[in-house]
């Protein structure tokens, strides 16, 4: 998680946004732990989430696939 995270990081300080796109071409496994993270926002420790949320992290539905 930490790793992906970091990702997540460097993705939001080059895009100012944390809405990595599902099918992201640079990172897949990104776009896809973004999704994952939503999904599972329920099961998520309180810390997890906090650091998200830290990032402005999008709770809701990316809509990327256009």
């Amino acid at each position: 998680w930490d790793v992906m995270f970091g990702e997540l990081e460097d993705y939001y300080l080059a895009n100012q946004h944390c809405n990595v796109p599902r099918k992201y071409e640079l990172n897949p496994q990104l776009g896809r732990w973004v999704d994952c993270q939503r999904q599972r926002r329920e099961k998520l420790a309180a810390e997890r989430i906090a650091e998200l949320d830290r990032l402005g992290f999008h709770w809701g539905v990316a809509h990327d696939d256009k």
